[in-house]
Order: C-alpha cells, then structure tokens, then sequence
C-alpha cells in the first residue's frame, strides 16, 4: 500500500478517536449539568408561577415605557459590544470593518445559545477564519475580550460594594462592611491591567502573531484601561436592561441600580470559568434571583428573573438570525472561496 494511504488512514483513525473521545466527555458533562439546569429552572418556574397568581391578584400592569427602555439598553449594549470587540481586533493586526463585525458578533450570538457556551467563541472564530483572516490572532483577541470583560465585572462589582450594597436583607455579616472589599478589588483590578499587556504580548511571542508596528495599536496600560471602561459600558447596560424590566413589572420597588449591578458584575466575572462548561447551568439567573428575593420577595423576584431571560434570548436569536440573513447563501460562498484562497496564501480580505 502507499505510504500516503497509510498515512491518510492514520489521520482518520485520530480523527475518529477526537470524535469519540468529545462525545464521551460531552456526555459526562451534559449529565453533570442536565440535573443542575432543570433544578434551578424548575424552582424558578414553580416560585414564578406563584409570583403570577400574586401579581394578577392585584392591580398589576406591565409598563410599556420601561420594557422600550429595556430593549433600548439591549441594543446599544449589542452595538458598545461589538465596537468593543472591533477595538480589541485591531490590537492583534486584525483589521474588520464595523458591519462584519456586528454580523459576525450576530451570528455568534445564536451560538451562544447552544448547549456549551463555547460556541460563541468557535462561531466567530470560523466566521473571521472564511473571511480570511488568520485564526490565531481572532483567537488571542477573544481571549483579551473574555478577560476585559470579566473584569469589567469585577469593577462593577467593587462599585457595588463602595455604594454599599444597599437594601440586601440578611447579608453575610462579612459583607456588611463592603468599603475595604471594594478597594481591595480596585487594587486587585490594578494589578491585573498592569499585568495583562505582558501578558497577552507574551503569547502573541508564542504564537507567533506580530503585533501592529504602529505605537497607537500596540496593547499597553492605557490600552488595558480603556477596553475595561468600555467593557464596563457594556455590563451597565446589560444591567440596565434588569433594572428595567424589573421596574416594568414591579415599578414600586426600591432596590438600586448599583445593588444590581454589583451582582450582574459578580456573574460576569465569573466568564472565564463558564465559558468552558457545557452552559451556564442557570447559574446567572440564580444569583440573580438570590439578590432580588429579599427585596421583591421569592415568587416575585422569580417572575422578574424568567422574563427578563426571555427577553435577552428572544432579542439576541432574533438579532442573530437577521445576521445569519444578512450573509446569505452567495456571502457564505464567497467567505468559503476566501478561506480556501488564504490556505493558498492569496486570500482578500473580505469584511464589508
């Protein structure tokens, strides 16, 4: 038999044995987080079925205003977001216009969506990679994203603890002095942006990806800092799409912004350690609910929690599939021709 047969049996058998080894480990994961999922959803679905008979027993109305303040904070939270993502892909040489970033950002949306909340990453990444751009540098500017994202959370969570994490009932007694906890994240946050540009040059070193030659696009302090402010814009107005859409079902209560805030942020720090399990597991609704029931109590608090996760999901799928149009059939061809042309080495550029 000829050695290239030989070898290409080889690289199917390895092939199969990833594939096998994935579906294995896939499994083990799903059945981890199956019961985990259905049990934090399943409570909140009993209690917000409760929270509904409760509100409709009253004088309940759902505000129109709030719910077009909520959408609004969803969208121009999308579109800081993706000007994010644009600023950080130009740090690691990768040059995109606005609009492909905004339909690849989409699309990865819906990915997002899946079960194993890494398809976001995998999504976008074969997206940039069909448009013909190399994979390792999308790859080290996703991971500068999920970094400065989480600790955009971070920050929002130690502003959280300096306005004093008001009307929290039944707090930890470890928490009921939250100054020094909010300075000392402020410090920890300094260290680690000094931290990152080294870092993230380093592996750029090890990957071989060249960093731009002009001093305005290299990654510095200064660089670090302004993606966290922007990263923070970004977690302010997620919050604020909670913040509304609990104030258009229960326009009464008094909990703070800062207070939900501090809490949103609390989750989205914990990104880097989600993004590599199978999903969320609802553990962000969780520690949602967990802030709102003292304040809104349990029934209540669960009806907010669920409509405003139907609400996220239902904007970033129908936001998504606009973008999976907006592609269309002759796009997806020309990305794929641009893919094939760049193993080539000859690949344009194609990003409008």
């Amino acid at each position: 038999m000829d050695p290239m047969q030989y070898e290409g049996i080889a690289v199917k058998q390895i092939s199969l044995a990833r594939i096998r080894h994935y579906s294995s480990q896939r499994a083990w994961q799903m059945a981890f987080v199956i019961p985990i999922t259905t049990a934090i959803f399943g409570y909140l679905g009993i209690r917000a079925w409760q929270g509904i008979r409760l509100l409709t027993s009253t004088s309940f109305s759902v505000s129109p205003a709030y719910i077009g303040l909520a959408i609004s904070c969803q969208v121009i939270g999308v579109l800081c977001a993706v000007w994010m993502w644009g600023t950080i892909l130009q740090k690691f040489g990768v040059q995109s216009s606005y609009q492909f970033n905004l339909r690849a950002f989409g699309v990865s949306a819906v990915a997002r969506k899946l079960p194993g909340t890494i398809w976001y990453a995998v999504s976008r990444l074969l997206l940039y990679q069909r448009a013909g751009h190399l994979r390792r540098p999308v790859v080290l500017a996703l991971t500068a994203e999920l970094i400065t994202l989480s600790m955009a959370g971070l920050l929002a969570l130690a502003l959280g603890f300096l306005s004093g994490l008001q009307d929290i009932q039944g707090i930890p007694l470890w928490l009921q002095h939250p100054i020094p906890i909010g300075i000392g994240l402020l410090i920890l946050l300094g260290l680690l942006a000094l931290a990152l540009p080294q870092v993230l040059k380093r592996f750029m070193q090890r990957s071989q990806v060249e960093q731009p030659v002009s001093p305005g696009h290299s990654i510095s302090f200064v660089a670090v800092m302004l993606w966290l402010l922007g990263e923070l814009m970004v977690v302010g107005l997620a919050t604020g799409v909670l913040y509304f859409s609990m104030k258009a079902l229960v326009p009464n209560t008094t909990i703070p912004f800062t207070t939900l805030a501090a809490a949103f942020g609390a989750s989205v720090a914990l990104g880097p350690l989600l993004v590599w399990m199978p999903a969320d597991m609802g553990l962000r609704d969780g520690v949602m609910y967990l802030i709102l029931a003292p304040v809104l109590t349990g029934a209540v608090a669960a009806v907010v929690v669920l409509a405003w996760r139907l609400m996220v999901t239902a904007l970033d799928i129908l936001f998504g599939l606009v973008c999976v149009a907006s592609f269309g059939h002759a796009d997806f061809h020309r990305l794929s021709v641009a893919r094939r042309g760049d193993l080539e080495g000859k690949a344009p550029i194609i990003n409008d």
